[in-house]
């Protein structure tokens, strides 16, 4: 809590903010009238392999416009990323902050009894694990995706009906990220309003009317980086480096990738010539922009234990509502409102020489923050090659609204 006020956190992208990201936010107010909200959202890159339609500063402002109190940045490491591995770093930014009470997600069921059950299942420590493992690997084997399989184990180790709905997988992987990470704050679900239009939909319907209509302002897209795919992937064949080495990419992957390496597609077609039974869309887009942005399975790893352990090393800020501005001081994390500053404060702190394993340690934590913090600049710097914006990371200036 911040002055006797409830915080509540929610993960998110705002991609881009919509009608239902409102009933969010007023859902919340209703039942912590008076609460803050923080807003922990993917930054350049989104979850499902994409460029975000808009700049993450103009999501934020809308955001905040909205009545968000503060917009946090998911690191890119994160927000990239499976949905476990999405959902922690999420959790890892909201428990960063020291000051959340709960985390309230969106949900197609709003049973969240059964959302707990599942994310029971497959804690390392549930007897039933073995018995749900064994049928996810059965279900596999005889041709079903991950995802139907998974919703068979489901099905008969609760022994219950029904799949396991599309906005339901990330609220498990909250629970489980929330119980994995120490149980930091409390969390809710309140059920999603079906009359509301998706954020998908608006997306298409953005790009559709976006050739026609010259009044549609700028977008992103996932094409738009099909150039520098192309020479990242033809650098690795010219480096020796093996594609499986990245995150997400397995040796399935990685043959149907070299098999095309080099014709001349697009990023999406390149999708299309990989995608399979055992592999989807959204899950290759993701490999794909793990080559581009250089991101190493070992990397992930190390970052996933260091996060997990040791807790997220930075808070990078990008904008709060001046009514609200007295959570900045709040906040027990690093604060990071200007990148050129925390990385010459990061190198300064960097010991000159390894004495002792204290300084050792020391030393690999600043290098697994770096290398985080990097990453997200040098994503921001190639999502500004598609995306015209008069502001980047050593310019911008926190947003206040």
């Amino acid at each position: 809590m911040v002055e006797n006020r409830n915080v509540i956190g929610i993960v998110t992208e705002f991609n881009p903010f919509h009608e239902g990201h409102r009933y969010l936010v007023n859902q919340i107010r209703k039942m912590w009238p008076g609460c803050m909200i923080i807003a922990a959202m993917s930054g350049d890159f989104v979850q499902r392999g994409e460029p975000a339609v808009f700049s993450k500063y103009q999501r934020t402002r809308n955001a905040l416009l909205q009545g968000v109190d503060m917009v946090i940045q998911i690191p890119v490491v994160g927000s990239v990323a499976s949905a476990a591995d999405f959902a922690s770093m999420g959790v890892a930014v909201l428990k960063a902050t020291g000051i959340v009470d709960a985390l309230v997600f969106g949900s197609e069921s709003g049973d969240l009894e059964r959302l707990e059950r599942i994310a029971g299942l497959e804690r390392p420590d549930s007897p039933e694990k073995e018995e749900y493992n064994r049928i996810i690997r059965e279900a596999l084997r005889d041709g079903q995706s991950y995802a139907k399989a998974r919703s068979t184990a489901i099905r008969t180790v609760l022994k219950e009906e029904g799949d396991l709905l599309a906005n339901d997988i990330l609220g498990v992987a909250y629970i489980r990220a929330i119980h994995a990470q120490g149980d930091p704050f409390r969390y809710q679900c309140i059920v999603r309003n079906p009359a509301l239009q998706s954020a998908h939909r608006i997306r298409e319907e953005l790009k559709q009317k976006g050739t026609t209509d010259p009044t549609v302002p700028c977008f992103a897209d996932l094409d738009m980086l099909s150039g520098m795919l192309s020479y990242a992937l033809l650098q690795s064949v010219y480096d020796g480096t093996d594609l499986t080495v990245y995150m997400d990419i397995s040796r399935e992957i990685n043959d149907a990738i070299v098999r095309d390496i080099r014709e001349r597609l697009s990023f999406k077609e390149r999708i299309q010539r990989i995608k399979s039974r055992n592999y989807t869309y959204t899950r290759i887009a993701r490999a794909l922009l793990h080559v581009l942005l250089g991101m190493k399975a070992e990397d992930l790893n190390e970052v996933r234990a260091y996060y997990s352990g040791v807790g997220l090393p930075y808070l990078r800020v990008l904008g709060v509502r001046e009514e609200s501005r007295n959570l900045l001081g709040a906040l027990r994390g690093e604060v990071v409102t200007s990148p050129a500053r925390y990385l010459g404060k990061m190198k300064k702190e960097m010991p000159e020489e390894l004495v002792n394993a204290e300084s050792l340690l020391r030393t690999l934590d600043r290098e697994r923050a770096l290398w985080m913090f990097r990453m997200d600049l040098y994503a921001a710097d190639l999502y500004g090659q598609i995306y015209p914006m008069e502001e980047n990371e050593y310019t911008q200036k926190l947003i206040r609204v």
